[in-house]
């Protein structure tokens, strides 16, 4: 038998958008990455049998629409991890109070949402630092996923 880890970063165009610099509305209704393409990651899932990790964008948890989408995802016996409050772009730049605030208040907001604390973190754009692993230590998390090599 093999183990493999697989997870998926659900970023919502809005925050996509954002972080690259190109803010664009309206998909604040709609958003196809919540409605479609999470939704056929869930089916193909279940046609194999297999758990993954969602890191999710804290802001895309107030959604109404994307929350049933989010439910789906714990009900179906996946994990949910943190991907930020707004998946902010060059969050190693950030002051460690503005690391701090957004870790913890991302990690509220997904633990409303989901019914229990995220374990696991992924900083946007792999942009990992020290300050941030030290942080992640302190307010509980059990591991970061922010470390990349090609």
């Amino acid at each position: 038998m093999s183990y493999c880890t697989l997870s998926v970063d659900v970023d919502s165009l809005n925050s996509l958008f954002k972080f690259y610099g190109a803010r664009k509305d309206g998909f604040d209704d709609y958003d196809p990455v919540y409605e479609r393409a999470v939704v056929r990651f869930l089916e193909l899932f279940d046609e194999f049998g297999v758990k993954a990790t969602f890191f999710l964008v804290a802001e895309d948890c107030l959604k109404e629409a994307n929350r049933a989408v989010i439910k789906s995802i714990v009900s179906r016996g996946h994990e949910i991890a943190n991907h930020s409050l707004s998946h902010q772009f060059a969050f190693s730049m950030l002051s460690k109070e503005d690391k701090e605030r957004d870790i913890i208040e991302s990690t509220r907001i997904i633990a409303g949402t989901c019914g229990y604390a995220p374990l696991g973190f992924r900083v946007p754009g792999y942009d990992l630092d020290e300050v941030t692993i030290d942080l992640l230590d302190k307010i509980g998390y059990l591991y970061d996923s922010s470390l990349y090599k090609f």
